[in-house]
């Protein structure tokens, strides 16, 4: 079960235990989900976009399973200075450059959305 799956799920059952906490429902969201209109091409594009950031995602594991053997390796023969600067720049979340386009934030959206459909 997907982890969308999963969450809408959840959703619904606290939709139901908040309405009718007497009585216990149940709700086929895999039926919902195969007749809502597009949702076949939006779950097959999702999969395909998933498995390019799975790709992405095992290639920057390696990466760090790569650096994290080197240094390993490395480490006896550095001097303290010389290790602790390899370790800085490894933690260093800054030394990795990452950019997003603040267009695309729809962070303040779902937010606006929760909190409506919330209360």
């Amino acid at each position: 079960m997907s982890l969308r799956r999963v969450a809408i799920t959840l959703g619904l059952v606290l939709i139901v235990a908040r309405t009718a906490a007497a009585q216990v429902g149940f709700v086929n969201t895999d039926q919902i989900l195969q007749q809502t209109p597009g949702y076949g091409t939006v779950d097959s594009t999702l999969s395909a976009e998933g498995a390019v950031y799975q790709q992405e995602a095992e290639g920057l594991q390696a990466q760090l399973d790569s650096a994290s053997a080197a240094f390993d390796q490395q480490r006896l023969m550095l001097n303290p200075q010389a290790r602790e600067e390899r370790l800085n720049d490894a933690a260093n979340p800054n030394s990795t450059i990452v950019s997003a386009d603040p267009s695309l934030d729809l962070t303040s959206l779902v937010i606006s959305r929760l909190q409506g459909s919330g209360r």
